[in-house]
């Protein structure tokens, strides 16, 4: 019976969940211009304490190499700014422009004007209830990870 969850449940409605989270979010996202993950690096940054290429590869387990095409576009667009860290040249430090924090304002704003009247009939109870089962979900996945290893 386990099995059969994990096949059909599992891979269904993470399917179904990363539709519909492109679904909700990529209309606003495009609009202000950018890709989801471009979205998600530049929320990355904004919330990193320090960020650098590693620190915000690690955070949306991305590697470097790919990280560092997509900054190049973001730089390139007046998003981000990078810059060799004085400290170690290896290491290239990311902060957003003025443009970039902006946008991501924007997208915040748009996506709570556009859904707060939904998120507001929501309990605390449900919001409680569904990140309790994505924790669980995410304790799960990662034990099954530590089996890789063996």
């Amino acid at each position: 019976m386990r099995n059969l969850i994990l096949k059909q449940e599992l891979w269904d409605n993470a399917r179904i969940i990363s539709t519909n989270i492109d679904a909700v979010f990529r209309p606003i996202v495009e609009k202000n211009g950018l890709t989801l993950m471009q979205n998600r690096i530049l929320n990355s940054i904004l919330h990193s304490e320090h960020a650098t290429v590693g620190c915000i590869g690690k955070t949306i387990d991305m590697s470097c190499g790919n990280l560092s095409n997509m900054l190049k576009k973001l730089e390139k667009d007046g998003y981000i700014i990078r810059k060799r860290s004085q400290k170690d040249e290896r290491v290239v430090e990311i902060k957003l422009t003025d443009m970039g924090k902006l946008t991501i304002e924007n997208i915040e704003n748009e996506i709570l004007k556009k859904y707060s009247h939904v998120l507001q009939h929501k309990s605390d109870e449900d919001f409680i209830t569904i990140i309790s089962g994505l924790k669980k979900l995410n304790e799960l996945l990662t034990e099954l990870e530590t089996k890789i290893s063996e």
